[in-house]
């Protein structure tokens, strides 16, 4: 939802969308924006990688890393983030 937020953004202004990070993207945007949205963009983007890839926890089974709060901090981060981006778009 994060990540589709800022693609959004990007893509109203015509410019690059490849990243999966949502700091860079928040960067390709302004750096006003990258330190404003910052604390949210790191708190989804430690998620990408560990919830996509099977082996990216090594032995760990997900359920003994990840619990309902890391949950509600990363919807929170991503409301936070759309409700942000819903607004700046034309």
């Amino acid at each position: 939802m994060g990540e589709k937020a800022l693609k959004a953004l990007l893509a109203a202004e015509d410019r690059d969308l490849r990243s999966h990070s949502l700091t860079a993207l928040l960067r390709e945007l302004d750096e006003t924006h990258a330190q404003r949205w910052q604390r949210q963009a790191r708190a989804l983007d430690k998620l990408y990688a560990p919830t996509r890839d099977p082996d990216a926890l090594g032995d760990e089974l997900p359920a003994d890393v990840f619990g309902p709060e890391d949950g509600a901090a990363a919807l929170q981060a991503a409301e936070e983030l759309l409700g942000w981006a819903s607004v700046q778009l034309p």
